[in-house]
This record gives C-alpha cells, structure tokens and sequence, in this order.
C-alpha cells in the first residue's frame, strides 16, 4: 500500500515527458528541463518515506500479529517491499544523475554564450 501513492505522485510528470518526446519537443527545452527537475524533486519525495517504512516494519517484527500472519506473508511482505525500495533508490540515482547532467550542461551553454572575445557581457 506504502507503493501505490508514491507511484501516483510521479506519473504526471511521466506522462508529460511521454508527450513531450511525441510532440518532438527539444530534450533541453525549458519545459523538459523544468519537468525533469520536478521529476527529481517528485523522486526525493518518493524516496524519503523509506527510512521511516522500515522503522515501523521493524517495530512490527516479532508481535503476536505479525507471528500470526504467517511465513509466507513475513516473507512476502518484507521480500516485495526490499526489493522495490532497492528498485526506487537505483532510479533515484539514475533520475539524480541526469538532472544533474542537464543543470551542468544548460550552465556550461550559458556561460559559452555570455564570453565574447574573452569578456563577459
């Protein structure tokens, strides 16, 4: 249940990319660049409830409820929600690194364009 808003949360911007890609859009056009920032932003929301799920999970272990669920449902449970968090992080870092890439690439072309002739404008 953690997964499901978090996955909601991030669609739009998806989506967005998606028609940005089919109307031919330039990848560092302002919109894309400010869709892939908030992109990222979205992720670190997504990303930061990790910490705090695993507390709880912690928490949980060993009651008599979590006893009664089972073997197979511990299992499943914390099994499903490790990998999937692994999952979430692996494409933090890879949204992270792109974001970045752009930043430093829009920054190097605005600096390239403010030097003529050795000066800045």
């Amino acid at each position: 249940m953690h997964l499901q808003w978090k996955k909601n949360f991030k669609s739009p911007f998806v989506n967005q990319r998606w028609f940005f890609e089919a109307l031919k859009y330039p990848k560092f056009s302002k919109a894309n660049v400010i869709n892939g920032i908030l992109t990222t932003m979205v992720f670190i929301v997504r990303i930061a409830p990790i910490p705090p799920f695993y507390s709880y999970m912690y928490s949980v272990l060993g009651t008599e409820v979590y006893i009664r669920l089972g073997f197979l449902i511990q299992c499943s449970w914390i099994s499903t929600c490790v990998v999937l968090d692994i999952m979430n992080v692996m494409w933090m870092i890879k949204i992270t690194k792109g974001c970045i890439k752009v930043i430093s690439f829009i920054r190097q072309e605005k600096t390239k364009s403010s030097l003529q002739n050795g000066k800045l404008d």
